[in-house]
Order: structure tokens, then sequence, then C-alpha cells
């Protein structure tokens, strides 16, 4: 999800993308580089936070 504001574009990492990203073994921020031709600041809302914590606590028993 990209959100715009005046100077710059805000991508929203979700926490399928960060999965997707470990899984796949790709740096997610150095790609984004390569195809973001703009301004940007990445984000991550607490509730992708959340759920990778509710993961992690699944995964360790």
């Amino acid at each position: 999800m990209v959100i715009t504001s005046k100077s710059k574009k805000i991508i929203i990492i979700d926490t399928s993308s960060l999965l997707s990203a470990v899984e796949w073994k790709i740096d997610l921020f150095s790609q984004l580089e390569k195809v973001c031709d703009f301004s940007y600041q990445t984000a991550v809302l607490q509730a992708s936070l959340d759920e990778l914590e509710r993961i992690k606590s699944t995964a360790d028993g």
C-alpha cells in the first residue's frame, strides 16, 4: 500500500510482505530502492508487529 504525503510517499509493509521476504530470502528494502523512482518512507503498522509476535509465540510452542 502506498500513501502519498506532500513530500514523500509512505509504503506500508504488511505482515504477508515481511513473511514472504523472509521465506524467499529477498531483501525487501533493497528491492524497493530498485523499483521506486520517487521519494518514499517505509512503515509497518502496529497490527502487523502484533501479528508477527503471535506467529513467533506459536512457533516457539
